[in-house]
């Protein structure tokens, strides 16, 4: 530690989350009081090495920055997740570590939100859309309660999920672990992790995203009527990608039972798509008059986007 007071001091990062997707970098800060042959190694969550960000390059007494692009030594951006930063000083002639503050983090945080089921209609597809505050990077999990201490979830959105400071949002579309719509009354979004170290370095943007998901018209007959022109005789799901992506679409009646893939990992462009429901099975049956749940979730690179759904009805 002592070492260390000499060496080097102020270190801070300037973005703590990033998203080197869109090209965003963050820097790592400090000041050296003596001159020094530094390294900076950078790791993945299981103490993997990905990075050396510079390695055995003199540095001058005075206020340094370094910027981290979010990639590996081969240039490939890493995946989504948490990473720490290691500084390393062989000016003696043997590497020495002077920052890697493995004490730091693990602190205990909570928050929760209490909401009423008016924040969203499900049978509208119109989600809540819920916000909260992070004092500093954490691993988190957020899952909607009843009561706020006890009791099992009604949903879990995020569990363990490596998550910058600041505001943060999250969107529930009012249904249950299984898909069930949660009835009218009172919830509780619970949020609470554990912080990261303060060496702790966020990459986000590499999971895909999907949302403005609907469905139009909400309730269609898919039985032709010769003697209207005003019926629909099928549904139009719309939604919006952070990215190109490929889609798997579920169709899922009342009881949880799938009954129509749409889309099996076809591959979708950036922006808003489409695709018509014609309210049959997989084997082209029509289906019988009810409520069915409409589930997409999106796949790049390995990275799986949260899984969103919409609301349809069939009536005859």
């Amino acid at each position: 530690m002592d070492i260390f007071l000499i060496y080097i001091s102020d270190i801070k990062i300037s973005q703590d989350s990033f998203n080197p997707h869109v090209g965003q970098t963050t820097q790592i800060l400090y000041e050296l009081k003596n001159d020094a042959k530094l390294s900076i190694k950078i790791y993945n969550d299981i103490g993997g090495l990905v990075r050396n960000l510079i390695d055995n390059q003199l540095r001058s007494p005075g206020e340094q920055s370094e910027a981290w692009d979010g990639k590996d030594n081969n240039g490939n951006i890493l995946p989504d997740g948490n990473y720490y930063f290691v500084l390393e000083d062989s000016m003696s002639g043997t590497p020495e570590v002077i920052y890697d503050p493995q004490e730091t983090g693990g602190q205990d945080i909570s928050h929760s939100i209490v909401f009423s089921a008016a924040n969203f209609n499900t049978l509208k597809n119109q989600p809540s859309l819920l916000t909260y505050n992070l004092p500093r990077p954490a691993k988190i999990n957020i899952k909607v309660r009843i009561n706020r201490y006890e009791g099992p979830a009604i949903r879990v959105i995020k569990y363990q999920e490596p998550t910058g400071s600041g505001e943060r949002q999250t969107i529930w579309d009012g249904r249950d672990e299984i898909g069930e719509i949660v009835p009218y009354r009172q919830y509780t979004l619970a949020t609470w992790g554990y912080t990261l170290r303060d060496n702790s370095i966020v990459i986000v943007g590499g999971r895909p995203s999907i949302s403005e998901t609907q469905a139009a018209p909400i309730k269609f007959n898919p039985i032709f009527n010769p003697y209207t022109t005003t019926q629909q005789n099928s549904t139009t799901i719309s939604f919006s990608l952070s990215d190109d992506a490929k889609i798997v679409l579920d169709i899922y009646n009342s009881n949880n039972v799938l009954v129509r893939r749409l889309l099996d990992n076809v591959l979708k462009s950036k922006g808003t798509n489409t695709v018509v429901w014609d309210g049959k099975n997989n084997k082209g049956k029509i289906l019988s008059y009810g409520f069915y749940r409409i589930e997409l979730q999106a796949e790049k690179g390995g990275n799986y986007s949260d899984i969103v759904t919409a609301h349809t009805e069939v009536i005859y």
